[in-house]
């Protein structure tokens, strides 16, 4: 049978009406654009803001906007937090405290961008990203490699997409802006773009930089996030760059995605998933090391007013431990008993929160923010009853503590190390403040004794704050809160000036023997100490400015910082070489301190890393002394170390001692750990290396390197030489070990 071919006017007739179809119908089929925003915390939002206020983020301005004239949007995420209470499409794939390589490889537990995509197709991306990179300052090369790996995710979901990428508006912090590197990327953003735009995949740059102050326009007191001013500025200036690529048409109506439903904690646990958590009950005289590990971004604690507890028996455990994680916040919770209440460690910690908890009672610390955490705010807390301190901040930036009332024995804030940024109040804001006063500022700053500032300090024109700032350990806060029954100022008296003592020892000062830290010369600044800080921040036993603080069965030099020295005239009852130990502690790195006899360098010692202010150990050096009187120097390198006491023997001249040497297991692969001072090294035999920082001894400063460094460790390190409890991996439990060793 022979088919009969289709005249070719016949043929062309079928073609243009198949051709007509596909115009009138198919775009009606799917015209609405699906719009990813993509970001971090700049996208994402928080109900919990810096300022007070409500700032539902540029999305709820941009989608009103593309919506009101005419344009069939579609909002699509993987999640819809934080749920503001306003009416727009809130889905959204913005992760609060995320770098690029965060969203690109994830963090934690908490998924990553290829995953995320799994529920969704987009066909256009708002990417604003790199805020946390500056923060972290994450090298140049590193971003614009993680986001060529966000742009090549995106197109391997969608090869068609379009990709609009964003300058970084600026922070309120202009050296931030110019040095780490915030500038910069947005200099280089538009030609790294166009390399990579395609005719199938287009890549368009939206410049949020220009017309926006970062001062004016984001909020206070870290002048990060956007107000609502500059979230209008951000959205207007999406809308112009993404408008010609829409349609306009009828909007399809979209439900957001509803909250999940909390989760209940009854018992220690680790927290995997993103979402809402609530303490079920009180969990009471535990002694785990550590009751509730967050390895999730996204996820809040919500105490309901229940309280976690530990025994209060050991110092080397935590609440909640946060290590590496972003975005988690604690709130209502009742947490006391434990070494760290609540800790938050390492990079990668950005935007978290804690508020309305009372921590109490902890023994080195109520709250740790440590090693690189930034953009934590602390708000609204009652913080009371510890020894040693209620917050401990140690080279940590950028985060905020205010409108919390502080009654703690010991230090209420402790700041340490090359912390930077870190604020302790906000403009003063109409509200009720932590002590039922009218306005929110600074905190109360209280002692159980009475005798705290904001107790002492009058507020002569009543409006709720005390009349001078508060500052403490290099920080300020402008606008502390005062006590309703602080004193009524008085006109300040001119005073007689107090004579500078005569130079000269102190007191009578022997060597052999023991040379308390405190006992330095009298001569004041520049003949018997160089302080860098004025007023004795310790309080204790001398009135000049060198700190002194109480500690256990005596004093203690404080708060020593980098060129500070200290002098001490002795007398020297025979010629011959002394072995010189100083009984300190350590707590952001090894420090050196030189010892000088008048202008001569006679020797150095190190102090080793011990973990914390009030763990002491003694590192040792020989020097050589002449008989009679010397006036010797301790010149201080670096910040972060207490000095408690010189001990100075005379070395037998007939004796030789010879060191010990400890062989350390035979494994190529052992390394210094970050923070040591020489390889580690088996004490026992047991084939163990119990002395981690390589000080060839193990005592608490291993433990406090051990927990510091496990991450390292893992990574680093031969498992079998570090897994003190033999179970397969490098833990926390192995921490325990070492310290039960002791």
């Amino acid at each position: 049978m022979t088919c009969r071919p289709v005249n070719g006017r016949s043929w062309w007739l079928v073609v243009a009406a198949f051709i007509l179809f596909v115009l009138l119908f198919a775009g009606t089929v799917d015209a609405t654009t699906r719009i990813v925003p993509v970001g971090d915390s700049l996208t994402k939002g928080m109900l919990d803001t810096d300022d007070g206020g409500m700032h539902p983020t540029y999305r709820y301005w941009l989608w009103n906007k593309l919506r009101t004239n005419g344009y069939d949007v579609d909002f699509v995420g993987s999640w819809s937090d934080p749920n503001f209470p306003v009416s727009f499409d809130q889905a959204n794939e913005g992760h609060g405290g995320y770098t690029i390589g965060g969203i690109l490889n994830g963090v934690g537990t908490g998924g990553k961008l290829s995953s995320w995509l799994n529920s969704y197709s987009p066909d256009m991306a708002l990417v604003l990203l790199g805020t946390n990179d500056v923060l972290a300052q994450t090298p140049m090369a590193t971003r614009f490699s993680n986001l060529g790996g966000v742009v090549n995710t995106l197109r391997a979901k969608n090869s068609r997409i379009t990709i609009v990428l964003a300058k970084l508006p600026p922070t309120g912090d202009s050296y931030r802006n110019t040095n780490s590197g915030l500038i910069e990327f947005n200099n280089q953003l538009p030609s790294w773009a166009s390399a990579r735009s395609t005719s199938s995949s287009r890549i368009v740059v939206v410049d949020l930089y220009s017309g926006y102050d970062g001062r004016v326009d984001n909020q206070a007191p870290r002048y990060i996030h956007p107000d609502e001013s500059g979230e209008r500025k951000i959205a207007d200036k999406w809308y112009a760059a993404i408008t010609p690529y829409l349609t306009r048409g009828t909007p399809v109506t979209t439900t957001p995605t509803p909250a999940p439903n909390p989760y209940a904690i009854t018992g220690p646990r680790e927290i995997t998933s993103p979402g809402t958590y609530y303490l079920a009950n009180d969990l009471v005289n535990r002694n785990d090391v550590v009751c509730i590990e967050v390895k999730s971004p996204g996820v809040t604690i919500d105490g309901r007013g229940h309280r976690l507890g530990g025994t209060g028996a050991s110092s080397n455990s935590a609440g909640i431990f946060i290590n590496g994680i972003p975005d988690v916040t604690v709130k209502n919770l009742k947490v006391s008993g434990w070494g760290y209440g609540i800790y938050y460690i390492d990079p990668g910690v950005g935007l978290g929160r804690i508020e309305g908890c009372t921590i109490e009672n902890n023994v080195f610390a109520g709250i740790v923010l440590y090693r690189g955490v930034t953009g934590v705010s602390v708000v609204g807390n009652l913080i009371q009853g510890h020894a040693q301190r209620g917050i401990w901040i140690s080279d940590a930036h950028g985060n905020v503590a205010f409108n919390n009332r502080f009654s703690n024995p010991g230090e209420n804030v402790e700041v340490v190390g090359s912390s930077t940024g870190n604020s302790f109040s906000v403009s003063k804001r109409t509200g009720t403040n932590i002590i039922g006063g009218p306005s929110i500022g600074g905190n109360y700053w209280g002692k159980p004794a009475g005798n705290g500032f904001s107790e002492t300090h009058g507020d002569g024109n009543g409006d709720g704050f005390c009349d001078e700032a508060f500052t403490f350990s290099g920080q300020t806060d402008a606008l502390p809160l005062a006590s309703p029954n602080a004193p009524t100022p008085v006109p300040t008296k001119t005073s007689t000036p107090t004579p500078t003592p005569t130079p000269g020892p102190y007191r009578s000062l022997v060597v052999p023997g023991l040379i308390e830290a405190e006992d330095y010369d009298n001569g004041g600044a520049g003949v018997a100490y160089n302080d860098t800080v004025a007023g004795n921040q310790g309080g204790a036993y001398r009135t000049d400015d060198v700190d002194i603080e109480s500690i256990s069965g005596g004093y203690a030099l404080a708060y020593i910082r980098d060129g500070e020295w200290t002098r001490y005239t002795v007398a020297v009852q025979q010629t011959g070489e002394y072995l010189v130990g100083l009984h300190a502690a350590a707590w952001n790195g090894p420090r050196t301190v030189r010892i000088l006899n008048g202008a001569t360098e006679i020797g150095a010692i190190t102090v080793p890393v011990t973990g914390s202010s009030t763990s002491f150990s003694t590192a040792t050096t020989t020097v050589r002394l002449a008989a009679g009187t010397q006036a010797l120097r301790l010149a201080y390198t670096g910040d972060g170390m207490n000095l408690d006491r010189i001990e100075m023997t005379l070395v037998p001249p007939t004796t030789t001692t010879a060191t010990p040497t400890v062989t350390p297991t035979q494994n190529s692969s052992v390394v210094v750990v970050p923070g040591g001072i020489g390889l580690p090294t088996d004490t026992n035999g047991d084939g163990k290396l119990d002395d981690v920082n390589g000080n060839s001894r193990k005592d608490f400063a291993d433990v406090v390197l051990y927990f510091n460094e496990m991450t390292w460790i893992a990574a680093n390190e031969p498992l079998a030489a570090f897994d003190f409890n033999a179970n397969g991996r490098v833990d926390f439990a192995d921490a325990v070990e070492l310290f039960n060793t002791l």
